[in-house]
């Protein structure tokens, strides 16, 4: 090839350079006889564009991601309390007044409903049903009691040992924002879940051709004139299905609580597990059998505790 040709190419790579606005990154090179046949481009790329050349960003800080791992565990915590102060959760802490407002909502939602209920069940069996329901109410109490005095504390206190024990021993990281994230989604998971089973239990209503509650059918009002108070069966009809919405939406916060604690039981112990294998393989020394039976003693005592604080 002439040299007026090799000099009217490299012009027209110039200026297709300057239109693609490659200028600041692409560097022509000059050609010469000692270039390869191989190369197809006559010019070379920066390394800042070039596959892997960007360093990877260095570990992360230990001290920051104790610190990260701490604000999602307090935020999950909150959340927690917060979602059981629907279920009478009075931790003050937390939850302030809000808690003994709904601990209030809560103790008249479970006496409407069950009350509703033992209507429903009174005009076609009688009496006879009146005992399992009775059973039913005094079940709903308990598991409303266990779960904000010992299930919520626990998960916790469990969660904040979990922590603390990741600062100087084993890590626990996955477990925690796990778990905290969990927590974090409870505000949309149980309304969803309590919408469904409200539907549920609405359709079987429909079924029975007992959607709205007729207070003319109540015998003990079977001697008053009713008329112009349909008002009051469409008030009745709506508030039962709001202590409906409320009884299911606590009912699956007692077995999402339960959830919790056994997922967060159980994949502590499968961290613990994952780190405690390669020092009772390794023949360093350095980890003794004292110290073995220190660890798993502790980890004894905390699934101990979790059964304790379960339902």
């Amino acid at each position: 090839m002439s040299l007026e040709a090799k000099s009217d190419r490299l012009n027209y790579r110039r200026k297709s350079i300057e239109v693609l606005g490659l200028g600041g990154n692409i560097t022509p090179r000059t050609p010469s006889e000692e270039t390869p046949k191989s190369n197809k481009f006559n010019f070379k790329v920066r390394s800042s564009w070039k596959t892997g050349s960007k360093s990877r960003k260095n570990a992360e800080d230990p001290e920051e991601k104790i610190a990260q791992v701490s604000r999602d565990l307090e935020r999950g915590v909150a959340i927690l309390h917060y979602v059981c102060a629907f279920i009478g959760d009075t931790n003050y802490e937390y939850n302030g007044y809000y808690g003994y407002f709904g601990l209030a909502v809560w103790c008249f939602s479970l006496t409407l409903h069950f009350s509703f209920d033992f209507y429903d069940a009174f005009a076609v069996y009688q009496s006879a049903w009146g005992p399992a329901l009775g059973v039913f109410f005094v079940a709903f109490c308990t598991l409303s009691y266990w779960t904000v005095t010992r299930t919520v504390p626990w998960v916790a206190v469990a969660l904040r040992t979990l922590r603390d024990d990741s600062i100087g021993g084993y890590t626990y990281f996955k477990t925690i924002e796990i778990t905290s994230l969990v927590c974090r989604t409870l505000p949309i998971i149980v309304p969803f879940v309590g919408l469904f089973s409200t539907g549920g239990q609405y359709l079987c209503y429909a079924i029975d051709n007992a959607l709205t509650v007729n207070i003319s059918s109540i015998p003990a009002l079977s001697r008053f004139n009713m008329t112009g108070l349909n008002w009051v069966s469409d008030v009745l009809s709506a508030v039962r299905f709001f202590s409906l919405l409320h009884v299911l939406s606590g009912y699956w916060v007692f077995n999402l609580c339960q959830l919790v604690l056994l997922f967060l039981v159980g994949m502590s112990m499968i961290e613990f597990q994952e780190q405690v294998k390669p020092k009772l393989k390794s023949h360093t020394g350095s980890y003794t059998f004292q110290q073995a039976v220190s660890d798993i003693s502790n980890r004894a005592r905390f699934i101990r505790d979790a059964s304790k604080s379960g339902t």
